[in-house]
């Protein structure tokens, strides 16, 4: 009977953020089954974008991505058969006698010593997949099913590890994003949700918090020390919550020498590239800064990231949101009517908008904040 070490289940799980963890995982679960080498292949369908690996070189990691993915006998077949948390022998869907004649095992499987395996789907959606080979070579014993039940066992486990290790994957990214948006820009800007808790701040915002004994964040909402300030502030996210909110500016003073805070509240974009930035819960953007402040808002660079844009587009939203006619913003900038008009086409393209009214009603209400 095959016996597992006693911190695999550890190493599944802590490997959730650490890929070292889950590295070792692979590695101690193919030396209790005697495998040659094991691989964990995460990524799309067509496009594996990750893989770790047990008793494989980076060279020959390389040349099954570039040269033999396409060829592998055994995808296909385990994509139409296995379930998440599903197992099989590799033999029983593509039997030993008709491997030996593919141009997989001929060219790379037998070098590598891919022969007998065995396969477990980890994790399934509509354009992404997880999965676990581990190989014996040909001169080594074939799998059994008791081989098959040590996976049993941790199937639930490695299922589970691979969920999170997406949902976290995910939630990089969009904190990758929003510094992209926010990160450097010299304003504090907080992201707040429908009952004032915050979601975000950026470099600023903390340094201001930080700063600040006159407004803070406790219990993760936003909040103020006085309790008038506190009320207005709480009903700013109280009176919007549900319905759009509108943009609206408050003042919270300080003592002397230091000026009153503007803290100015717009919706958040709901566009498809800042909603994916954002997250469904986002719903104000709060701009705070000292009344008589002189940091500039440099709206052109702000829709850019927002947005996606050109720099050229971007100067025609920055100038619209400030109630710049268009034929006044081409003579401006120094360019024909007719490229401005094109430009203000990719403009309602990336934002999501069909008219100029829309889209300038959006862009007066970010610029507000």
């Amino acid at each position: 009977m095959t016996t597992l070490p006693p911190d695999i289940v550890d190493d599944i799980y802590a490997g959730i953020l650490d890929n070292s963890h889950w590295s070792a995982a692979l590695e101690k679960i193919c030396e209790a089954v005697g495998a040659h080498y094991g691989a964990i292949l995460e990524g799309e369908y067509h496009a594996m974008q990750e893989m770790h690996t047990y008793n494989l070189s980076a060279e020959k990691i390389d040349e099954y991505v570039s040269g033999y993915a396409a060829d592998d006998p055994w995808l296909k077949p385990a994509l139409a058969r296995l379930g998440e948390g599903d197992r099989i022998l590799g033999r029983e869907m593509v039997p030993l006698d008709d491997l030996k004649k593919t141009r997989y095992y001929n060219e790379y499987g037998r070098g590598v010593g891919s022969y007998d395996n065995l396969i477990m789907r980890l994790y399934t959606t509509r354009d992404r997949i997880s999965g676990m080979a581990i190989h014996r070579r040909e001169e080594d014993e074939l799998f059994s099913g008791d081989d098959l039940e040590v996976l049993r066992g941790l199937s639930p486990h490695l299922v589970r590890a691979t969920q999170l290790r997406v949902d976290f994957s995910k939630l990089r990214n969009r904190l990758i994003s929003l510094e992209t948006i926010y990160g450097g820009i010299a304003v504090a800007l907080l992201l707040v949700g429908p009952g004032g808790e915050v979601l975000y701040v950026n470099a600023a915002a903390e340094a201001l918090l930080r700063e600040s004994p006159v407004l803070g964040v406790t219990n993760g909402r936003l909040t103020a020390r006085r309790s008038g300030d506190r009320t207005r502030l709480t009903e700013v996210f109280r009176d919007t919550r549900n319905r759009l909110p509108k943009a609206c500016a408050l003042t919270i003073e300080r003592e002397a020498p230091l000026a009153p805070l503007a803290v100015r509240v717009s919706p958040a974009p709901a566009t498809e590239q800042a909603g994916h930035a954002f997250g469904s819960r986002a719903r104000y953007l709060v701009r705070v800064e000292p009344v008589s402040s002189d940091v500039q808002w440099n709206l052109s660079a702000y829709f850019a990231a927002l947005f996606g844009l050109t720099v050229a587009e971007s100067r025609i939203a920055a100038g619209l949101s400030q109630g710049v006619p268009l034929t006044v913003l081409a003579g401006r900038l120094g360019i024909a009517h007719g490229t401005a008009r094109n430009q203000l086409k990719q403009v309602f393209l990336k934002t999501e908008t069909n008219t100029q009214v829309e889209l300038v009603a959006m862009l007066a209400r970010l610029a507000a904040a």
